[in-house]
């Protein structure tokens, strides 16, 4: 987890599985507003993404 948290820092693009059966997906970076939150989570307004279901995009 802490590899995904200094590559986010490092202005690294993420994939991310949201949904129900994590079917969708969702680009995460910090160009776009998004956050870490209690070091489990994205967050962007009051969407919260676990970390562990993304993966850096390259």
């Amino acid at each position: 987890m802490d590899e995904k948290i200094e590559a986010f820092a490092n202005q690294k693009t993420f994939l991310c599985a949201t949904g129900i059966t994590n079917s969708q997906k969702l680009l995460v970076n910090k160009n776009n507003n998004w956050k870490i939150y209690k070091e489990t989570y994205f967050k962007r307004e009051d969407m919260l993404l676990e970390i562990r279901l993304c993966r850096v995009e390259e």
